[in-house]
């Protein structure tokens, strides 16, 4: 599991703050906050919305970045879209010690239709792309041990309003 926050999730001063770390150029943090920003609405549709699910660490949530007021609204950013109807938060408490599938990002997507799932491994250098059945397979059952050794959707807005209550 990465130390950030999904992309689908992120606030914007928390994609700033994120973005201007490393050594990418202004022009390139500029066209991957806008991507980011447009792959956001996806979740915004009327119709059709996908649905996410989200498995964060708590670790993700303790950087220091930007102000408290910046930190408590991504807080708060995640908490309301938990309670949306197409999205499921879970998190990983530091306490619960160390849970499968912390090297990888792993992103699956199911498609409608009938066709294939596919899996987009991320780092910091690419993103790889698999669609062998086999190996779908095996990142669904690491994906379901993440999200079984998670808090659930209830305890997570729970530790969510938590930490928020901290920054006030």
């Amino acid at each position: 599991m990465p130390l950030v926050l999904p992309g689908l999730l992120q606030t914007l001063p928390y994609m700033q703050a994120l973005l201007s770390s490393g050594t990418r150029t202004p022009e390139w943090r500029e066209r991957a906050l806008r991507a980011r920003l447009r792959r956001q609405q996806i979740l915004d549709r009327d119709e059709h919305a996908p649905e996410l699910i989200a498995v964060i660490t708590e670790a993700s949530l303790m950087y220091e970045w930007g102000d408290a007021g910046d930190r408590r609204a991504q807080l708060a950013h995640l908490l309301t879209m938990s309670r949306r109807s197409n999205v499921e938060l879970r998190l990983l408490r530091l306490a619960d010690g160390l849970h499968p599938g912390m090297s990888t990002l792993v992103n699956i997507f199911r498609f409608p239709g009938g066709e294939p799932p596919m899996v987009f491994l991320e780092n910091d250098a690419a993103i790889q792309e698999i669609d062998t059945p086999g190996d779908v397979e095996a990142y669904d059952a690491i994906f379901d041990q993440i999200r079984q050794a998670a808090l659930g959707p209830a305890d997570t807005a729970d530790h969510l309003q938590k930490l928020i209550s901290t920054l006030e």
